[in-house]
């Protein structure tokens, strides 16, 4: 489903909701309303285009760092790191330069492309605050062509299910091939949406003890269509008080690891590794054991620090700063909760291309 717009006089018609003023019930394809509605036209000819998904803006590219998490950033930094020549990477939709900044840390030349130039200036001011380099573009993926070849290709948190039909899908995989070095490597980031036929997830964060942020996304999913369609809300509320709100509507393609294989293998390329929620770490629930939670663990008064403590450490009285040990996330779902049977799943498809 889709939202078209005609590039006449401006009508626009959404799929998932129909037209309640002239009696169009909602989920009636685009394809039905020939012959009516348009006196000019009658919804049919070249006029009517099909929209994209909106950009990532306003509260939402203020606060997308806020709920997108820590997921993929270890995996993609060690999978990356491992390679046996110097990398240099393109993320596709890079957004907040979430990954491509934690890339940078190590000092790996970054092209990060995105087509907001709102989710752009959050990425350069968290890059100029880091000290961190990396070449941020805003351009269309669709039509891009850098004249340079990377050898990885990132394309996280379900940016390939933006393109929500086959001939998309297919243009884009072009793109990355143009883009990709020989023995190449590309990283497709799946989301697949809970498992419902409708759904809500609500999260929020504390920022200060008056300030509030809610993020609610509220979808369903169309087996038959095979896409997702949702609502994100943020609100932000300062002692109890509502002081502004942002709404968006996506839809996003369904694609399962074996369809994206398939598609993947059908355009030359050669799978590598299928990840399932960035697996790439320690169980949590052994990671984060307190060692039976004993009486002899030592604690922390206000004023003592972690480095002071090494003997401490080294005795397993105290536990040492682990940077990568929560690493969930991903947008839109959040952080999956340890009781997720319903949860959203994210996959990982690695591939190369010879």
């Amino acid at each position: 489903m889709a939202n078209y717009k005609c590039t006449y006089c401006g009508f626009q018609y959404n799929e998932w909701h129909g037209d309640c003023k002239n009696g169009i019930p909602a989920e009636t394809p685009y394809s039905a309303l020939a012959g009516s509605l348009c006196q000019r036209c009658g919804l049919q000819g070249e006029r009517h285009v099909r929209a994209a998904n909106s950009k990532y803006t306003g509260l939402e590219a203020e606060y997308y760092d806020l709920f997108v998490g820590k997921g993929g950033q270890d995996l993609y930094r060690n999978w990356i790191l491992r390679s046996e020549e110097p990398p240099y990477v393109l993320e596709l939709g890079v957004g907040t330069g979430r990954i491509a900044l934690e890339l940078a840390k190590y000092n790996i030349p970054v092209t990060g492309v995105d087509w907001s130039s709102e989710m752009l200036d959050v990425a350069r001011k968290k890059a100029n605050r880091l000290k961190r380099e990396v070449t941020f573009l805003e351009e269309d993926v669709t039509t891009l062509d850098l004249n340079k070849s990377y050898s990885h290709i990132l394309l996280s948190d379900g940016f390939f299910q933006h393109f929500t039909t086959v001939a998309e899908q297919k243009d884009l995989l072009a793109v990355i091939r143009k883009h990709l070095k020989k023995d190449g490597l590309v990283a497709i980031d799946l989301v697949l949406p809970p498992n419902e036929p409708a759904w809500k997830v609500r999260q929020r964060k504390q920022l200060t003890d008056h300030k509030m942020i809610y993020f609610t996304v509220e979808g369903v999913t169309s087996i038959q269509r095979q896409l997702f369609h949702y609502t994100a809300t943020y609100e932000s509320y300062r002692k109890g008080t509502l002081q502004s709100q942002y709404r968006v509507e996506r839809e996003l393609s369904i694609i399962t690891p074996r369809e994206l294989v398939y598609l993947l293998m059908l355009d030359g390329f050669y799978i590598t590794e299928i990840i399932e929620n960035y697996q790439f770490t320690t169980n949590l629930w052994e990671s984060m054991k307190v060692s039976e939670l004993n009486d002899t663990l030592t604690y922390l008064y206000k004023e003592e620090m972690l480095e002071e403590k090494e003997a401490e450490i080294n005795a397993g009285l105290l536990y040492p700063y682990q940077e990568d040990r929560w690493n969930e996330g991903g947008y839109p779902f959040g952080v999956k909760s340890f009781n997720h049977n319903s949860q959203s799943a994210k996959w990982t498809i690695l591939a190369t291309i010879k």
